[in-house]
């Protein structure tokens, strides 16, 4: 299984039981069978872009939400690199400013 079907199946898997839907009451508001969401949250199967769109309709995301990577995507900074960060932005701010001058 590739990363990109393990990202789906699990934020799929995530995604219905957010909203608490069986995989049976998603197969009905996609108009597919329980046994294809089944097969999608294993990871067995992969989607046609058709099916993307159902999906993200009947789970009321956008298709990125999807393939998004949690751990990776929105890793939080920690407070050193926060620090870091705000003393480079100072440095540069400052660097700007005194150019106007």
């Amino acid at each position: 299984m590739t990363e990109i079907q393990k990202l789906l199946a699990a934020n799929l898997q995530n995604a219905r039981a957010n909203i608490g839907v069986s995989q049976s009451a998603l197969a009905d508001r996609c108009d597919l069978t329980p046994n294809y969401i089944s097969e999608l949250e294993s990871g067995r199967r992969f989607p046609s872009h058709e099916t993307l769109q159902k999906l993200c309709l009947a789970l009321d995301l956008r298709p990125y939400q999807l393939f998004i990577d949690t751990e990776v995507d929105f890793r939080s900074l920690e407070p050193l690199e926060f620090q870091d960060l705000k003393e480079s932005l100072k440095t540069r701010l400052k660097e700007l400013l005194d150019g106007l001058s």
